[in-house]
């Protein structure tokens, strides 16, 4: 049984072996390696994708939000929607004081037009 087995932190280990074990070098590669899963190659690849695409993918969720919003039929719905819109344009990197203000207005049209413009920059 390795000295490292069982810790699950790197303090956890200091306070045990003590801070200069010369074993402290093999644990901290055991910590993170425990730490990252192994994916297949084809499973890599689909995260990879994933994220080179990110900004595309939550440009096309912001439509399909706009969309829903036009058509919300009840406030706590169209409430759920804006919260989804500001975590879209939270994770395509808009600035919070403009992602406040299109919340803070809550008009469909005001969104609609934002996102158009990040649908013309990003065809640039």
């Amino acid at each position: 049984m390795p000295l490292f087995q069982g810790l699950k932190s790197l303090a956890a280990f200091r306070a045990l072996y003590g801070r200069h074990s010369p074993s402290l070098t093999i644990a901290v590669h055991a910590l993170t390696i425990s730490a990252v899963p192994d994916y297949t190659k084809h499973q890599r690849k689909i995260i990879s994708g994933y994220y080179e695409h990110k900004d595309t993918i939550m440009l096309t969720k912001l439509q399909e939000i706009v969309s829903e919003l036009y058509l919300a039929d009840s406030e706590s719905k169209a409430k759920r929607l804006w919260t989804r819109a500001g975590q879209a344009l939270k994770n395509l990197k808009t600035p919070q004081t403009i992602i406040d203000h299109l919340i803070a207005q809550g008009k469909v049209e005001l969104l609609a037009k934002h996102l158009q413009s990040q649908l013309s920059e990003k065809k640039k």
